[in-house]
């Protein structure tokens, strides 16, 4: 298990620097006393991991009329319920078809819908639309999702294709009426089809995409053939998955999230964050459940403006709001040597940027109490690997930073902390801000998610390329770090109305450099990098 390794890494970094102040010519007292504590409480993490990694069996439940929700699905049910129309949150694809046939499309449309429960799955909403239940429904015509436009004499095609491709992003599915996705078949010559398949990111994620395609494929090129597809049968659905996430919730658990959110920190939450200091505005202390049923309900129910607050926490701001994207990669010579550090430290990639985040956030902002979210999926079990859904939960990781420590005293913490912050990915974070009474804008102010390297794919374009209002986004700063074979490329996704261009390709810049100079002078205190 990837925790544990990281764990025992960490461990390894501390007994080497124990070492080290015990045979110095002058041992700091105060620098042995605070690795002797971080060491106690590693083992006892260690020890706490090793006895709460085994999850109850994953196993079909008893047919039942209708199903509850996992937390996320529920989360962004609830949201658009109360959001209503005016908000999208799609994922758009598109792939060209040579030979196309009409009633081949609408079985394997069909079949794959038959396949997978949660692509005929709609919300069952409670009257005052509190709560959500999954209502699975037994089968659907096929050609209520299939939409079939001729551009065979369109005199700009690109033009024609990309208008359809904007108009599936800006899409809003209406829950209660059927199921969030549809296919788009834009006929472009007589032997050459393109299909847009727009779906809701409710029900999808990007592990959902590659299995996608894979089976769409495979059963497409099964019914050409009038062949029987072969693909192994699925053991569990998704509603299976939001039975068992449930029996995951224990009180143990919770104590247990609580005693290391609250090892060394006072609060429970920063009282500053990034978004304060770029906005010179000072968050709300209120409790969860005020914020959510004084504030966000009420205002809700009563104002017909589209700017709705957020559905956790207290803020002015809309919920999702205007964002650009900037993409940057780093060149490969870089690459390589964030993967040789990475190698000597016995550690990953991501334990490194976030090291050097918490550094450059230092630096910039003097703040101590630092919070980075991350995006982690939920299939390390083998059947969760074989379903369509949105598997994905959020995770915190906090870390005090201390002015004299070196850069690997950072990336020690920070393969700590990510590792035990995983250990929690089940834990959804709706319960942690109700649990742990956190309000969402006080954690929503920076994320940094690693995204699957896609398979032997290669890095074609090391420009930087800067999109304008191109998305909406429900965080101040997210940055994604896409790892290919040749490079990484670095998207940072960033709120319109606390930063500009100028600003955010400031702060990449000083984070690649920062990474260049800390795979080289790891020993530094963080203030002299």
């Amino acid at each position: 298990m990837i925790e544990k390794l990281q764990l025992d890494n960490a461990l390894s970094f501390l007994d080497h620097e124990l070492e080290k102040q015990t045979n110095a010519s002058q041992p700091d007292p105060a620098r042995i006393a605070a690795l002797q504590t971080q060491r106690s409480r590693l083992l006892a993490w260690t020890r706490w991991m090793e006895l709460n990694t085994t999850k109850p069996d994953l196993h079909p439940i008893p047919p039942q009329p209708f199903y509850p929700a996992s937390q996320s699905l529920k989360h962004l049910w609830l949201s658009y319920a109360y959001e209503k129309t005016h908000i999208p949150y799609n994922i758009t694809l598109h792939y060209p078809i040579s030979a196309f046939d009409s009633e081949v499309f609408k079985e394997t449309v069909s079949t794959i819908l038959m396949r997978h429960e949660l692509l005929r799955t709609i919300p069952r909403y409670s009257d005052d639309y509190a709560a959500a239940d999954q209502h699975i429904l037994p089968g659907i015509d096929p050609g209520m999702l299939i939409q079939q436009i001729d551009l065979h004499n369109h005199p700009d095609k690109d033009a024609a294709i990309q208008v359809h491709i904007n108009e599936a992003k800006r899409h809003v599915f209406n829950f209660e009426q059927g199921p969030p996705l549809q296919f788009i078949v834009l006929r472009l010559a007589e032997q050459q089809h393109l299909v847009i398949f727009n779906i809701a990111h409710a029900i999808f994620d990007g592990f959902s995409k590659e299995l996608f395609e894979k089976e769409f494929i495979t059963i497409y090129q099964a019914c050409s053939q009038r062949q029987p597809y072969r693909l192994p049968p699925l053991t569990i659905q998704y509603k299976d998955f939001c039975h068992w996430e449930q029996q995951l919730d224990t009180p143990a658990i919770r104590e247990a999230y609580k005693a290391w959110w609250f090892a060394n920190n006072k609060t429970a939450f920063p009282i500053q964050n990034l978004t304060t200091k770029a906005s010179g505005l000072t968050l709300t202390d209120l409790d969860y459940q005020d914020s959510l049923h004084k504030e966000i309900l009420p205002y809700i129910k009563e104002t017909q403006q589209k700017n709705i607050p957020r559905l956790y926490g207290v803020t002015a701001k809309p919920g999702r709001t205007p964002a650009n994207t900037y993409w940057v990669a780093l060149d490969n010579d870089t690459f390589i040597k964030c993967n040789n550090f990475c190698r000597r430290k016995n550690t990953t990639l991501y334990p490194l940027f976030v090291a050097a985040l918490n550094t450059l956030l230092y630096q910039r902002t003097g703040i101590p109490d630092l919070v980075i979210g991350a995006h982690m999926a939920l299939r390390d079990q083998v059947p969760l690997q074989k379903i369509i859904g949105l598997l994905v939960n959020t995770v915190l990781i906090r870390t005090q930073i201390n002015p004299e420590d070196s850069f690997n005293d950072l990336l020690n913490d920070a393969m700590i902390n990510t590792s035990i912050a995983s250990c929690f990915k089940y834990y959804p974070l709706a319960k942690v801000l109700k649990d742990m009474n956190i309000p969402f804008n006080a954690i929503d102010t920076l994320y940094l998610n690693m995204l699957p390297t896609p398979s032997g794919e290669t890095l074609k374009n090391f420009s930087r390329r800067h999109y304008y209002n191109n998305t909406l986004s429900y965080f101040r700063l997210d940055i994604h770090v896409q790892r290919f074979v040749n490079g990484i490329e670095l998207m940072c996704v960033y709120d319109l109305t606390l930063y500009n261009e100028q600003t955010i390709t400031e702060l990449i810049d000083e984070f690649i450099a920062l990474l260049r100079s800390v795979i080289h002078n790891p020993g530094d205190r963080i203030l002299s990098l």
